[in-house]
């Protein structure tokens, strides 16, 4: 994190009078988290005008957990000069109806390695687990009071257990543990993470009937799970990573018309794979758009990871060609 970001960031800070904070589009907990933390933040330099905005946040099953009583708005007001994107690696993912880039100060905080570093101050760091955990850093620069963690602790908690899958992930460092610890002293962690975990599937009976949707891929190592919603997509996702004998997986969702995908891996850089289709995120998991049938998903799918994952084994590889 450089310091003259965070300069920069302290004087808007001081000399605005209104924010809007936005996320990406179908926001998660981190992207609320983040954006819920920041307007508790703007508090302690007595901003009172601060406009959370999302355009399908109402309709995200992240907000009636995380903050029922939260009504976003739909729109950047237009008297507010100075947007706070938070954990979106691309403005084209910005969940606010018509924003002009040039018309605001744009400050874009961000943790994927895929972030095309917009905005008029950029504080990206791919090495952190969760845009919260970044949060984390910032308000420890800019506001270092013993009492500051007090009401902001759930939402930066929220965030990185999240993004680590209840601190599973291969990413999750020391130092995620120590930040944790400071905020365990305001909540309680247990019920955040039950929170977070508590998914409702409805039956065994359609439980089985998913997975007969599903395809596996690569002699087994991959599977794609196609799923109806996003409670099902957030629930494959978890199962499948645990099961031993597949490295990489795929939950597609059928949006209006094109495919919502979400790449998994335990082992491969899924990040350059989701980028050949216009997408990104992290090495071990990223996310793109497919416009095609199916069966097209399916060809290109493993048609790309076997071309990626056998560049990776030669890389990897100690015995010279002959």
């Amino acid at each position: 994190m450089k310091k003259t970001q965070l300069v920069k960031l302290h004087s808007l800070l001081i000399e605005v009078k209104s924010f809007a904070l936005v996320g990406h589009v179908s926001p998660d907990p981190d992207c609320i988290g983040s954006c819920l933390a920041f307007k508790k933040f703007l508090e302690f330099y007595g901003k009172k005008r601060t406009f959370f905005v999302s355009a399908t946040g109402s309709k995200s099953k992240w907000f009636e957990k995380i903050a029922p009583r939260l009504r976003p708005l739909p729109a950047i007001p237009t008297k507010c000069e100075t947007v706070i994107i938070l954990d979106c690696a691309d403005l084209s993912r910005v969940d606010a109806k018509d924003f002009k880039v040039s018309q605001k100060t744009v400050v874009n905080v961000d943790h994927h390695i895929s972030n095309t570093g917009y905005g008029d101050i950029s504080i990206v760091d791919a090495r952190r687990s969760s845009t919260c955990e970044i949060l984390f850093d910032i308000f420890c620069a800019l506001r270092p009071e013993k009492d500051w963690l007090k009401n902001i602790s759930k939402y930066l908690a929220l965030g990185i257990i999240f993004d680590t899958n209840n601190f599973r992930n291969q990413g999750v460092s020391e130092r995620v543990f120590n930040i944790m610890a400071k905020l365990s002293k305001h909540i309680h962690i247990q019920r955040l993470i039950k929170v977070l975990t508590e998914i409702k599937f409805y039956s065994l009976q359609e439980f089985c009937r998913g997975f007969l949707r599903g395809k596996t891929i690569m002699d087994g190592k991959g599977f794609i799970q196609f799923v109806n919603s996003d409670t099902e997509s957030d629930w494959y996702s978890d199962f499948l990573g645990l099961v031993k004998e597949i490295d990489i997986t795929c939950v597609a969702k059928r949006r209006s018309n094109f495919w919502q995908c979400s790449l998994r891996s335990k082992k491969h850089d899924v990040n350059k794979l989701a980028r050949q289709f216009g997408g990104g995120g992290h090495k071990r998991a990223s996310a793109f758009k497919f416009v095609g049938s199916r069966t097209k998903l399916i060809q290109a799918l493993e048609s790309g990871l076997k071309k990626a994952i056998n560049k990776s084994l030669e890389k990897k590889s100690l015995i010279p060609k002959s």
